[in-house]
């Protein structure tokens, strides 16, 4: 990658951190109402269709994965994508 492109990319990604900082608090917001969910025993539905069915299961597989210690052996995320 030539330093002229990642100059562009810098910026791409700065220009986007920017237009992301106002929903911090909506984000915040939902996950605590994600962890708070897993604190009462439920689980988090999730999903996609096509590119977002891949994110689903990849959520999916975070929250099972990274998020067992933090709560409980328990912590269900499901994902669909068929039916």
């Amino acid at each position: 990658m030539e330093l002229h492109n990642l100059g562009l990319k810098i910026q791409e990604l700065s220009d986007c951190l920017r237009d992301l900082a106002p929903l911090g608090d909506k984000v915040e917001n939902a996950s605590d109402l994600i962890a708070d969910s897993f604190r009462r025993g439920n689980k988090l539905l999730l999903c996609g269709n096509g590119g977002s069915a891949a994110e689903a299961q990849h959520v999916a597989a975070e929250y099972t994965s990274s998020l067992r210690s933090s709560f409980s052996p328990k912590i269900l995320a499901r994902h669909r994508s068929d039916d």
